[in-house]
């Protein structure tokens, strides 16, 4: 720690106090707190204990879908099942196994299933193989494909076997080879009221199911009710391990840098008022937490606990050289505090960059990150000062150094030995990295937001390996122009596009109308049946206002994006040809195909918008536009890393990651933020340039890597998560985080330097 007598602290502060804030006037918060620590301490122990009170009252959603919300004809024609066929997203699937399954006795065991099912209060339908019905077309009577009931003389896999050549629901139904067969119920848990189910009322669903099958038969349960409960349960979860675990490490590392419980105690308390008030917040608010959300309160402590160790370490260096009580405290305040302000408003215009994507989802997500920056600076602000001001003469000051003292002379030789070359290899290596950043492809996997081992996971990977897949995909067909839906014409229309749409995705997953009429069910028979059906029996084939058809298909939740969308173009371009038009698929595949790559270029997008933001707003406050230009290339280098890291493994890029470089340029950034303050300070004292910078790094550079440190303590629990787009987007911050740290302690100070000098030698 950079040190210097009282008399010039004191000069110091006036000084600064004069001048412009650096921080555009935020750190005032800090001295007014000071003036009047009474009213303070009062406001903070209300609103703590009310934020606190408010923690239960908060909402996770687990709908994965809610990202993909856009614009595109494929989402709204998404919109469009659900309003106007049906809400398919409350189906369940139960993948039912027995080595006698297709053998008499366990026959009989999956049709008694599946009439008890029929009777669990919330099933609204049951679909399986005995669904499959024939029709007389003489006599229009409506028969079972299957017998009524098998007996020990009939073979039942060969009549299971015969009928599935000819009836779809049998062939998607059952799988005679893997001893297995699919039963799909109409749940109450679909997205009507746009909020995703918790996961205790769909657990019990399930285990009553459980309850009532026949002894000898497996459940194993598939859909996606079960990936946003378990989508649920998991940020729950991982919500209290992060929190418990944040806070454990964050203290530890406070306690090895100290190396005393006070100082480390104080240090940490900030971070853990930002914590609870993050939260507190959010649920005050009627805020939700998602997967992309869920490391908010995390991000927001560990920046409080940053700028907490500045401040902290710069109070104890006046401290220790004269000044002391309140004129210590708020001299720290106007040496740090404006640095403070500006990192808090360079991460929170990092993720408020978020906005700009036009997505709801990402939009939720910049207003509740730049919420969870600005509490963490409040928390700094106000909670820091008040500690030291009422526990501050109780913490001995000594000369012992704090553990990464050393560091800042180290730092300060590298980076100013040759400004010049270093400086050029920070050009050389951003022009290297930017390989990565036009290379690196895009995708989102559904698959890849389930929880490592959840029920949900392992229904997803046994309904692929048995099955192909039961992800809903569907084919919207208008009624051609001039006829009404059960004309012959347009059955027919309607029976060329489905053949063409299980040309794609497979014969035996899909079904429609002409499938029906298939069985030999005449036109009138059909029309009548559809007249009398319930809605959401009728909604599987027939929009609400019947100028619709629709054809349901099934691929896996995790079908490559690439597949699906050209598997749809190719099939909407075979009917155009055909002379059918209007046909449009889709589905979730088809919504990640086509709405994953624009959000993630929006998103890249918001990060070039936050990082021009980023630099203007240091420019503004420190009214030194060269050296906010010299931050660009320190800061611009990790995110190019991460880029190129990911390139060159064949990872590719998935809304997660550029989320997790967002927000880890905003929170990178703050440590050129600390390093231009110091210097800006020490130049405006009289100091030259090398000189400015030297002290400049002794003073921050200890106080960063110790920071740093904290960051990843931090964020360490995020590894953990179930969730791998949390412990994915932890990693990378952990990541970009600790080669910011790197770039601004080198390469920074050389640029800075380097671009004075030759500002300098032009004037």
């Amino acid at each position: 720690m950079n040190v210097q007598p009282a008399a010039d602290w004191a000069r110091d502060a006036g000084r600064e106090e004069k001048l412009k804030s650096f921080g555009f006037g935020l750190e005032a918060l800090g001295i007014l707190v000071v003036r009047f620590p009474r009213i303070f301490a009062t406001i903070i122990v209300v609103a703590t204990a009310i934020c606190i009170a408010a923690i239960p009252r908060l909402h996770f959603d687990g709908n994965v879908l809610n990202v993909l919300a856009g614009k595109s004809e494929a989402f709204l024609s998404y919109r469009r099942v659900q309003h106007e066929f049906r809400d398919f997203s409350g189906d369940l699937g139960i993948i039912v196994r027995a080595d006698d399954l297709y053998e008499p006795e366990g026959i009989e065991k999956l049709r008694n299933l599946h009439l008890d099912l029929t009777l669990v209060d919330g099933v609204e339908s049951v679909f399986s193989l005995f669904t499959a019905s024939n029709i007389d077309p003489a006599s229009g009577a409506i028969t079972s494909t299957l017998p009524e009931r098998f007996d020990e003389s009939n073979d039942v896999r060969a009549i299971i076997a015969t009928a599935a050549r000819g009836d779809p629901l049998i062939a998607q139904f059952a799988r005679i080879d893997r001893n297995a067969a699919l039963i799909s119920i109409e749940s109450p848990f679909s997205e009507k009221n746009g909020n995703a189910p918790e996961a205790e009322p769909v657990n019990r669903l399930m285990q009553e199911i459980r309850d009532i099958a026949p002894p000898g038969l497996q459940l194993d349960f598939v859909g996606y009710p079960l990936l946003r409960a378990d989508a649920v349960a998991a940020l729950i979860s991982d919500q209290t391990l992060l929190t418990i675990l944040g806070v454990t490490m964050v203290f530890l590392v406070s306690l090895a840098t100290f190396r005393a419980v006070i100082p480390a105690a104080i240090c940490s308390i900030p971070a853990l008022a930002s914590v609870a008030w993050v939260l507190g917040g959010y649920a005050i608010s009627g805020s939700s937490i998602n997967y992309l959300s869920t490391a908010l309160p995390t991000i927001g402590m560990v920046l409080a606990l940053a700028d907490t160790i500045m401040l902290f370490f710069t109070w104890s260096a006046i401290r220790y050289h004269g000044l002391d009580g309140r004129e210590a405290i708020e001299a720290a305040i106007r040496r740090v505090g404006p640095a403070n302000s500006m990192t808090s408003i360079t991460t929170a215009v990092a993720f408020g960059s978020f906005s700009f994507s036009g997505n709801q989802a990402l939009r939720s997500l910049a207003f509740l990150g730049s919420t969870a920056v600005m509490i963490a600076f409040i928390a700094v602000m106000v909670v820091m000062p008040l500690l030291l001001y009422y526990f501050g003469n109780r913490i001995r000051i000594g000369k012992r150094q704090g553990v990464f003292e050393p560091v800042g002379d180290v730092v300060s030789r590298f980076a100013i030995w040759r400004p010049g070359t270093i400086g050029l290899a920070a050009v050389v290596a951003a022009v290297v990295l930017s390989t990565g950043h036009i290379y690196v492809d895009e995708q989102h996997d559904i698959t890849a937001q389930l929880p490592r081992d959840s029920e949900a996971a392992n229904g997803e990977e046994l309904a692929v390996d048995i099955f192909g897949g039961v992800a809903p995909i569907y084919m919207l067909l208008p009624v051609p122009a001039g006829e009404t839906w059960s004309d012959e014409q347009a059955l027919d229309a309607l029976g060329k596009a489905e053949r063409a749409f299980g040309g794609e995705i497979g014969r035996d997953r899909t079904i429609s109308l002409a499938r029906v009429t298939s069985t030999g069910m005449s036109v009138e028979a059909l029309a009548e049946a559809m007249d009398e059906a319930p809605d959401n029996m009728r909604g599987r084939f027939l929009s609400e206002d019947r100028s619709e058809y629709l054809i349901t298909g099934t691929v896996p939740y995790g079908m490559n994006p690439a597949t699906a969308l050209a598997a749809a173009q190719d099939v909407v371009s075979e009917l155009a040809a055909d002379g059918i038009e209007g046909a449009v698929v889709t589905g979730y595949p088809i919504l990640a195909a086509i709405e994953i790559p624009n959000i993630v270029n929006d998103l890249r997008n918001s990060l070039i918008i936050a990082i021009v933001l980023g630099i203007f707003v240091i420019m503004v406050g420190s009214r030194a536009p060269l050296v906010a230009l010299a931050a660009l290339l320190p800061n611009l280098i990790p995110v190019l890393f991460i880029e190129s890291a990911l390139w060159a493994i064949g990872q590719p890029m998935d809304i997660a990651h550029v989320i997790a470089l967002t927000i880890a340029f905003g929170i990178s950034i703050d440590n050129a933020v600390h390093v231009i303050n110091a210097f800006l300070a020490n130049h405006r004292s009289g100091m030259t340039d090398r000189k400015a910078m030297h002290e400049a790094i002794l003073e921050v550079a200890p106080a960063l890597v110790s920071a740093t440190f904290m960051f990843v303590a931090g964020s360490f629990g995020t590894l953990f998560s179930s969730l791998p787009s949390v412990s994915n987007l932890g990693f990378l911050i952990i990541t970009t985080l600790c080669v910011a740290l790197v770039a601004n302690l080198a390469f920074l100070p050389a640029l800075i330097l380097t671009l004075r000098r030759l500002m300098g030698r032009a004037a």
